[in-house]
């Protein structure tokens, strides 16, 4: 692979891009490589003696926090969120690559000073040049040439776009085009025109003669027949789980799907029915019929998220705005008055709702946190209140707390305390 010449460098963690789990903005977008170094201290810099010299460069020892693994050993005066396996992070004007393993090393420049960064993922570098999009891996090799208006990144899957149309690159390797409404799906899958591909070669992704038509969850996909009938299947051994049936349905999850059939009105015309939940045997778990007899509705007015951690929430827009779980085990189900909730998933039977954001205890039916936002981190949450930042546990236990900011990403926490930047894993 070809190398950019010299001088991108400090430029990639000056991007004013944030791509990740954020409860704020950054309060410092880096905007070029000039700026940073005339205004250091905008970007947690200090200036040091002699600008580029970092042999004398010692790092401050990092807090250690219960319940949290610290990520090396050190803190930092600036640094970004985990793009994969690594973060950049700043110490004296020096800019260096942590890795998620704690190793830390000099970042050598060997870019070239036209690229403008535009986003960093999956270990990769999406670059811009002369306006045109290209990748770069972080020893400056160039991955895709600066040719394409759109890019998107999955580990070893690269869909970069013309305005005309796609193209598929495979560890680098350009696997051919596709249409320029392509989207990435997972690093093994790719969707154009309503079709699943195959990332690998582009055929139509298939079971047997059944389409696939979504991403594996747990290694189910869900299938279509010629007719447009819809079923599930094992994506690693092609074993239908629910042949065709049903004319449409939400991707199973925790053996559950909602799924949505047509009859007919007393004119004969056709006329969606009621959805309902079923399991993985295809038995009738719950009919939203039931909700109603207490709120009339539409079925055309109603929202079904796939099922988490034991109960599947709902959403009916009209002719109220409402919100609603159904618990998967026993059928019951509750319509929250009042109450939004912000991303459509339980966890740990708990809800983050809106306007404000809360935790919300299903079985205790009560707030348990005051806060002004929330986000879920894979069993964990942030949270800010004022202007303070904490962590709390699934058992909502405070692991951190009066922190100015955290930030999640690629399974790792960044904690700015005192004006310096640590990372963590949850232990």
């Amino acid at each position: 692979m070809r190398k950019v010449r010299n001088n991108l460098i400090i430029l990639l963690v000056l991007i004013g891009v944030l791509f990740c789990v954020s409860c704020t903005p950054s309060e410092n977008l880096m905007d070029g490589y000039d700026d940073f170094i005339n205004n250091p201290q905008d970007y947690g810099g200090q200036t040091p003696e002699k600008p580029g010299d970092s042999d004398q460069i010692s790092f401050s020892k990092a807090e250690e926090i219960a319940g949290l693994n610290l990520i090396g050993q050190y803190e930092y005066e600036g640094g970004m969120d985990f793009f994969g396996n690594f973060a950049f992070v700043i110490e004296k004007n020096e800019v260096f690559l942590l890795k998620n393993d704690g190793i830390i090393s000099k970042f050598i420049d060997s870019t070239s000073r036209d690229i403008v960064i535009f986003d960093l993922k999956c270990d990769k570098i999406i670059g811009k040049s002369n306006e045109k999009l290209g990748v770069i891996d972080l020893d400056g090799n160039i991955v895709v040439n600066f040719e394409y208006d759109y890019i998107d990144i999955d580990d070893d899957l690269i869909l970069a776009k013309t305005n005309e149309k796609g193209f598929v690159y495979k560890n680098g390797n350009l696997v051919g085009e596709i249409n320029k409404d392509g989207v990435i799906v997972n690093k093994d899958l790719i969707v154009s025109n309503g079709k699943y591909y195959n990332s690998n070669d582009l055929t139509v992704a298939k079971i047997g003669d059944n389409f696939v038509m979504s991403a594996p969850y747990n290694d189910i996909v869900r299938i279509t027949d010629a007719e447009n009938n819809y079923g599930f299947a094992k994506y690693s051994t092609g074993e239908i789980l629910i042949e065709p049936r049903y004319q449409l349905c939400d991707v199973m999850k925790e053996n559950v799907f909602s799924a949505y059939s047509y009859g007919a009105d007393e004119f004969g015309n056709f006329k969606m029915e009621y959805p309902k939940l079923i399991n993985a045997q295809n038995e009738l778990v719950f009919d939203f019929s039931i909700i109603n007899n207490e709120i009339a509705f539409e079925p055309t007015n109603i929202t079904i998220y796939p099922a988490s951690d034991g109960f599947v929430v709902f959403h009916i827009n009209a002719p109220v705005n409402l919100y609603g779980y159904v618990e998967i085990l026993t059928g019951e189900y509750e319509l929250l008055y009042n109450i939004e909730v912000k991303d459509c998933f339980v966890r740990k039977g708990k809800i983050i709702t809106e306007f404000p954001q809360r935790i919300y205890d299903i079985k205790s039916k009560q707030f348990i946190t005051q806060s002004d936002e929330v986000v879920f981190c894979d069993g964990n949450y942030i949270v800010k209140s004022g202007e303070n930042y904490k962590i709390l546990s699934e058992n909502l236990t405070v692991l951190v707390e009066n922190c100015q900011e955290i930030t999640y990403s690629n399974g790792i926490f960044r904690v700015k305390r005192n004006n310096k930047f640590a990372y963590y894993k949850v232990n």
